[in-house]
Parts: C-alpha cells; structure tokens; sequence
C-alpha cells in the first residue's frame, strides 16, 4: 500500500505540475499575447524618419523642370533637372539637409518639402538591416507641385538669346525678361 501511495502522491504531483505548466503557458500565449508581439517588433524592426517626396516644379505646360531622385530607405533625397541648368538661377537649389537654399526651392521650401513621417526598416537576428524596407508604413506627406508660368521652349530662347547677346556686347550684366503683356505671366527670364 505504501507504494500505491508513494505512486498516487508522484502522479498529483505530475498532474500538479504540468497544470501550473499549461496555466502559465496559456497566460503568456492568451492573455499576454500582445506585450510579447510588441517586443518581437521592437527586436526585429527599427523605426526611422522618412523623408517625404519633395513636390516637383513645372512649367506652365506641367513639363518637369525639377524632379526627385529618392534614395531607398527614404532618408535622403537629391533633385535632377531633365533640361540641365534651364531656369536654374529661377529655380535655386537645395543645401546638404535638403532644405531650399537659393530660389524658388527656397521661397517655397514649406510647400515643396512636405510632412516628414517614419517607416520601419527590418532586422535579422544579428540585428543587421536587411534591405527590405516597409514603405506600407509610411506616413510621410509629399510635397506640393509648384507649376510656374514660364513656357520651357519659351525659357530656353529666352536663355539662349541673351547668352548670344551678352558674348556678342560683352556687357557688365544683362537680363532678359519674356512677359505676356495682357496677364503679366512672366514666361521666360534669364540674367
């Protein structure tokens, strides 16, 4: 009888155990579900501000004069000019940080610039930054387009004939200004 005992108390005990195993097991599987999912995400992914699209600039026929190039994880961005440096002292050009230094980039950097947001990048186990990045979560806000009332074909004789004009005279300072006389609308200029 004594071993019927001693067999009974191991298997309470047992049956005891594993009860308390599968409760506390349930608890962190069930009830505490979320605070672990969270710090799996704060172990595997790293948040990071994104740099919002910077609006473009157009001319009067929505002909890009300024575009963006967009690096990868969002964090920096460079300007391009499809026609080179038509319009550029017009236009201006932006500082190391991106900000609108000279020109309209500078005149209208708030709007051009837009809302800074944030996204995720993804870790691996060694916490190095795998390539992927979730763009799904960004919340950055671009830019507004600036369209201009400059004509590019008219900018581009306009820039032209003061060019010939200023190597043909060779004057201190020159500037040419292309305007319609009913509007105002200035459609080329160039200095």
């Amino acid at each position: 009888e004594s071993t019927n005992t001693r067999i009974r108390i191991i298997t309470y005990t047992f049956i005891f155990i594993a009860s308390i195993l599968v409760l506390r097991l349930a608890q962190l599987q069930i009830l505490q579900k979320g605070h672990y999912e969270e710090k799996a995400k704060i172990l595997t992914q790293k948040r990071i501000i994104t740099t919002p699209q910077r609006g473009l600039i157009l001319d009067r026929n929505g002909e890009t004069l300024v575009n963006n190039n967009l690096e990868v994880v969002g964090r920096k961005q460079e300007r391009s000019y499809p026609f080179g440096g038509l319009a550029s002292v017009i236009v201006g050009k932006l500082n190391k940080s991106g900000k609108g230094q000279l020109g309209l980039e500078k005149y209208f950097d708030k709007k051009l610039h837009g809302t800074a947001g944030w996204a995720y990048l993804i870790k691996d186990v060694k916490s190095h930054i795998r390539n992927e990045f979730n763009f799904s979560q960004d919340n950055s806000q671009p830019g507004e387009n600036l369209t201009l009332s400059l004509d590019r074909k008219i900018q581009e004789i306009t820039e032209l004939a003061l060019k010939r004009a200023v190597d043909r005279l060779n004057p201190e300072k020159a500037t040419a200004i292309v305007m319609n006389p009913h509007t105002g609308e200035i459609l080329g200029m160039a200095s």
